[in-house]
């Protein structure tokens, strides 16, 4: 076995490489760096900026009014194409009518209440039927329904007075309705 050795003249002279640091490579490094920073912390606020809107805590009917009961204040983060109302116009929303059905826990948006569309001498009626007297396929706008008041027996709860005397032919869709005397009247 042998052993060579390297005298330390040798090692000396050898030239060691040398360290390179590119001053413009630093600064490219360092912008990455303030970049990536930058933009994670733009998404983070996005991300966590929850507002104040206004939810529903009570169930409202279509064209009934809101009241201060009925509203609850909530803390979402939601995408700027999401309409809600801010808990700032509270007061704003209070007495107004509810322009479709309200649910609990959903948001308010800006078309979810408001005034009613209905013009000045005409009427909207809204019919609350009971199971068994809804039509059972849908009905599109322009099909013709009559509608006929009845009364219950208050004991037996059926229909006995069934008079077609206050019938009215309507269109659905329609603001004009036949009664059966030939009048036209709003309905």
């Amino acid at each position: 076995m042998s052993v060579t050795t390297t005298p330390i003249s040798a090692r000396a002279t050898t030239p060691s490489p040398r360290l390179r640091r590119s001053p413009r490579l630093i600064v490219i490094g360092v912008l990455c760096a303030c970049l990536g920073g930058l933009g994670g912390a733009v998404a983070w606020h996005r991300a966590s900026h929850a507002d104040q809107v206004l939810v529903m805590t009570r169930a409202v009917g279509q064209g009934d009014i809101v009241r201060n009961a009925d509203i609850g204040l909530t803390s979402v983060a939601v995408d700027r194409a999401v309409a809600t109302i801010p808990a700032s116009q509270l007061d704003k929303i209070v007495g107004r009518h509810a322009l479709v059905d309200l649910s609990p826990g959903q948001l308010l948006g800006s078309h979810s209440v408001g005034e009613l569309r209905v013009a000045p001498g005409r009427a909207r009626i809204g019919l609350k039927l009971a199971a068994g007297r809804l039509p059972t396929v849908s009905l599109p706008a322009g099909a013709r329904v009559t509608v006929i008041e009845t009364s219950p027996d208050k004991d037996t709860g059926t229909v006995s007075n069934l008079s077609t005397a206050g019938a009215a032919s309507c269109l659905v869709g329609s603001e004009m309705c036949i009664r059966d005397s030939g009048t036209q009247g709003d309905e």
